[in-house]
């Protein structure tokens, strides 16, 4: 029995991919030069994009760390992992306050800007989410 999308639960490894769809996504609204005027692509429109991409690249990088249990390296291993998770913790919430200021200059529809939020904020929770099941998992009691 084949299930609807909107019907599918949101799997626990589906970060990534939502990552890469909210740089996609963010990459291809700002390349619109009639909304995301070139005079201000190198004080916005810039940052924008560099930070969504760097959400997607921080936990990439963070998924790429493997935490060595049980072996010296562990620990080591857990704050690595740990600081690129909280970078692409703090991209979203600096890609939040972003996509306010766009809003303001480029007078972006609030439509749009719910949506881009929406997108922003469940990778942002599904991070934090990542960032408590790691801490239970691998810091010592």
């Amino acid at each position: 029995m084949s299930v609807t999308v909107d019907q599918r639960d949101e799997g626990k490894f589906s970060l990534a991919t939502k990552a890469e769809f909210l740089a996609r996504y963010t990459i291809e609204i700002t390349s619109n030069e009639n909304v995301f005027i070139p005079e201000y692509r190198k004080q916005v429109t810039d940052d924008i994009v560099e930070t969504a991409k760097n959400i997607y690249l921080g936990i990439r990088e963070a998924n790429d760390v493997t935490v060595r249990i049980g072996t010296p390296f562990q620990m080591r291993d857990y704050m690595d992992r740990n600081r690129l998770q909280r970078e692409a913790l703090r991209n979203c919430k600096r890609l939040l306050y972003l996509i306010d200021l766009a809003h303001r200059i480029f007078h972006l529809s609030s439509k749009r800007v719910k949506y881009w939020g929406k997108l922003v904020k469940n990778v942002k929770d599904r991070v934090h989410g990542w960032i408590d099941d790691d801490t239970a998992r691998y810091r010592p009691a």
